[in-house]
């Protein structure tokens, strides 16, 4: 199996480049270059945790086109002064990993040729621990400019071909491996980056792979022979354009070593490098927002797990849909991919599946690197955030593109998929999809009974900004159904009250002051005890540091609507509505004088 270090920056790397669209429109956290260099210069602190949370932050605005970019001008100010510091060179190293593709030179990593290549590999074994970890760092950056990935895959594996280097050089050369490695695979190689492959040459690297072991260094020799013969076969299947051909040989020396005499262990090593040659899949469980845990499974081959009752076995996939013959949690059929989807036990509440095809060893290949274990929990956590979000992208895109309406187990996944992401999808689906009546089965009086009131409420306990300028085009365009005797709540009204107490948003406060004069009730059982108009009155006195008691403001407490703070308000006195008309409009000339005509 291929070895994967904690780099947990080439994992952010690929989690941006594998993301595709979302990588370049996701929302930027905030910040300036000043800021950017402040972390930049604590990632020498000699505080663990100040330089943990530096490099967490430059992380997140790596993943990001405006954090990339200031990131890198930051890494372009300082670097200088952080290389003669240990623990900074390693995260800048990892921080330039993270940095996605731009074009030539724009990622600050100089273009090296050959003779430069080699040279910083003999470096890896100097005297001087500095030379050797500056040769490291410098060639670990190198991996993240793309003119540099022909020679550096060439030179790294010759290197690591070779037998007699020291244990802490074959270290260093493996974790350059595993940058240049990681870039490799999400780079698009051209034509003239790729040498001819003759089926003898892959007829030797097998014979090597095969070969038996012995004693001593003849025994170590053949470990070591073993270890460039996978290496390089991996390499070759990383080759989309190599492996009918190359799936082929191994397919047939497989059968061939099966039915041979040959020794268990020689068998075993091809059966694992054929086996990368196969079409395969993953099915990532998340729990909570975080991916807790993955299965990989090659198609048609039965994969049952530990303690498992039946083998796990999908005999087809595609990048939108795969077939379950037999599965533990996911029953024969068709399932999505690229998608979440709840995981189908009600039991399992908050944990939901992701699929992802691997048809290629080159997309597998990569997934160790999108996907890395051994990391911290705190880097899992970022990486986690990266990927949910990307993945929640997606599987709203697929909802819209089917029209599809949100079930009862997908409205109650909401709450774990990315806040943002949902909320920008609300206003596309609530326009797109019609409501409709649901059967009333609540042992409560809650909702509205329709199926957009389950997703408001969902909204009012996640929903941003986003989710608040699409519940305003709800209530003005009337989407969401009037609620009924059985469930008498104005759901829409109430997830809009709620998304405002939390979040304000471009002429929020405008458009909450035309419905002060609504009298319309929160709950229809109870139209006395709270209406509309009250309630947002309440939301924009509250907004402006005023007091509720003032104007005559009193909230009412719902038993259903306790986890939502009750936003529900009633003017105790007639003249309390007016009052607060009166005062907006006051303070709307007060503001409008402040800017002149």
């Amino acid at each position: 199996m291929l070895r994967v270090t904690g780099l947990v920056t080439t994992a952010l790397l690929l989690a941006v480049s594998c993301g595709g669209a979302f990588a370049q429109n996701a929302a930027a956290p905030t910040a300036t270059l000043a800021e950017v260099e402040r972390h930049l210069e604590t990632l020498a602190s000699d505080d663990f945790s100040a330089r943990e949370a530096a490099s967490r932050a430059l992380l997140r605005l790596a993943a990001t086109p405006d954090g990339a970019a200031l990131v890198n001008e930051g890494i372009s100010r300082r670097a200088p002064a952080l290389d003669v510091d240990l623990e900074a060179r390693e995260l800048l190293a990892e921080l330039r990993q993270a940095l996605p593709p731009g074009p030539p030179d724009a990622r600050g990593a100089a273009t090296l040729d050959a003779v430069e290549v080699d040279s910083l590999l003999r470096a890896l074994d100097a005297a001087e621990f500095a030379r050797r970890d500056a040769a490291q760092a410098r060639l670990t950056a190198a991996a993240g400019e793309t003119r540099n990935l022909p020679v550096l895959v060439d030179r790294t594996k010759s290197r690591l071909a070779t037998s007699r280097i020291s244990l802490d050089t074959r270290r260093r050369l493996e974790v350059v491996w595993d940058a240049v490695w990681s870039a490799w695979l999400q780079h698009e190689p051209k034509p003239g980056e790729l040498r001819e492959v003759a089926d003898a040459d892959i007829e030797a690297l097998i014979d090597q792979l095969l070969r038996a072991g012995g004693n001593g260094d003849k025994g170590a020799d053949a470990v070591h022979g073993h270890a460039t013969a996978e290496r390089e076969l991996l390499f070759l299947l990383a080759r989309d354009d190599l492996l009918p051909r190359l799936r082929a040989i191994l397919e047939k020396r497989w059968k061939a070593a099966e039915a041979s005499s040959l020794p268990l262990d020689a068998v075993e090593r091809l059966q694992t490098v054929y086996d990368w040659s196969r079409p395969a899949m993953v099915a990532e469980f998340w729990e909570g927002g975080e991916h807790k845990a993955i299965q990989h499974l090659i198609l048609g081959v039965p994969n049952q797990p530990a303690n498992a009752p039946k083998p796990s076995l999908f005999d087809r996939c595609d990048d939108r849909t795969a077939h379950c013959v037999s599965g533990n949690s996911l029953s024969p059929g068709d399932w999505p991919v690229g998608v979440f989807f709840p995981h189908p036990s009600s039991l399992q509440d908050g944990a939901q599946f992701h699929l992802k095809n691997l048809p290629t060893p080159r997309r597998r290949l990569a997934y160790q690197y999108e996907v890395p274990t051994h990391l911290s929990r705190e880097r899992q956590q970022t990486l986690d955030a990266v990927r949910r979000k990307a993945i929640t992208r997606n599987t709203c895109r697929r909802w819209l593109e089917e029209k599809h309406r949100l079930v009862s187990r997908e409205l109650d996944m909401l709450p774990v998929l990315d806040p943002e992401e949902v909320s920008l999808f609300a206003a596309d689906y609530l326009t797109t999809v019609p409501d409709e009546r649901i059967p009333h089965d609540s042992p409560t009086a809650f909702g509205n009974g329709s199926s957009h009131g389950l997703f408001c409420y969902q909204l009012s306990r996640i929903g941003t900004a986003s989710a608040g300028v699409a519940l305003q085009k709800a209530i003005d365009r009337k989407l969401v159904l009037l609620p009924v005797e059985e469930t008498p709540y104005r759901m829409d009204w109430v997830a809009l009250l709620v998304v405002a107490e939390r979040y304000r948003w471009p002429g929020r406060d405008a458009w909450l002051a035309e419905h002060i004069a609504s009298t319309d009730a929160i709950n229809i059982r109870e139209p006395d005890v709270a209406d509309v108009g009250a309630s947002v009155a309440a939301v924009l006195v509250r907004a402006t540091g005023g007091s509720e008691s003032e104007f005559a403001l009193k909230r009412h407490e719902f038993p259903e609507l306790i986890d939502l703070e009750n936003p529900g308000f009633r003017f105790t006195r007639p003249e309390g509505r007016a009052a607060v008309e009166m005062w907006w409009r006051e303070r709307g000339g007060r503001e409008a004088s402040k800017t002149g005509p």
